[in-house]
């Protein structure tokens, strides 16, 4: 929902989705990828690769599936130096850490 306003121009209304995930974000209800999301539907690329890094760091949300996700909502993702970086340092992770099925 914040993404698509965000999308159509709604900014104040991005806003206070991106205030509500941060909230639920803090009490572990939400994870960074969803904030990452209304910040890409707002144009604002940076605060969402930030975002993606903050759940890559803390090893929270579902990180997998950014390769379809991202380039989805950011043109030209996998253009961009940060969405590579994060990539690159997930799938390092991946070795070193395989998941156990």
């Amino acid at each position: 929902m914040g993404y698509g306003y965000g999308v159509t121009g709604k900014r104040a209304e991005a806003i206070a989705v991106i205030k509500e995930l941060e909230e639920k974000y803090a009490r572990k209800e939400a994870v960074g990828r969803y904030i990452a999301a209304v910040y890409a539907g707002l144009g604002e690329k940076d605060k969402a690769f930030e975002w993606l890094e903050k759940d890559f760091q803390t090893r929270n949300g579902e990180l997998g599936s950014i390769r379809w996700s991202i380039p989805v909502s950011i043109p030209k993702a996998k253009q961009e130096k940060a969405f590579a970086e994060l990539e690159k340092a997930f799938e390092e992770r991946l070795v070193a850490e395989p998941v156990e099925g």
